[in-house]
């Protein structure tokens, strides 16, 4: 349920960008779009791993990881169907920077929970 809750929260808030005007996830996008939606799904990649971690209950850090692979995975099944169709920066981005991220947010959460078993 965790893995769930925490994908969601990367997933549904960042396919709901893409029916904005001009913002087709596979088309060419101006930079300010680019950069917004860089920082949008750098923040929603955060709280999945975040969420994740913090309802898992047990071995957080390990839900956050399957977090992280789900969107890797995801992410590289659309680039390899996408692959010569046009755009790929959204795939690229999810896959080096939005996966990698999903589990900081896991770690941190990871952190704030060992903080506080210390402090008590």
């Amino acid at each position: 349920m965790a893995v769930l809750a925490g994908y969601i929260v990367f997933a549904l808030p960042a396919a709901a960008l893409f029916p904005l005007p001009q913002a087709g996830q596979h088309a060419s996008q101006p930079r300010p779009f680019s950069s917004f939606d860089m920082g949008y799904g750098a923040v929603l990649a955060v709280a999945a791993g975040y969420l994740a971690a913090l309802l898992a209950g047990r071995r957080p850090l390990a839900h956050a990881r399957i977090v992280s692979m789900i969107i890797g995975a995801v992410a590289l099944a659309s680039l390899v169907i996408r692959l010569g169709h046009g755009s790929v920066w959204t795939e690229l981005t999810a896959i080096l920077i939005f996966a990698p991220l999903s589990l900081a947010g896991g770690w941190l959460r990871d952190q704030q929970e060992q903080a506080r078993r210390r402090d008590t």
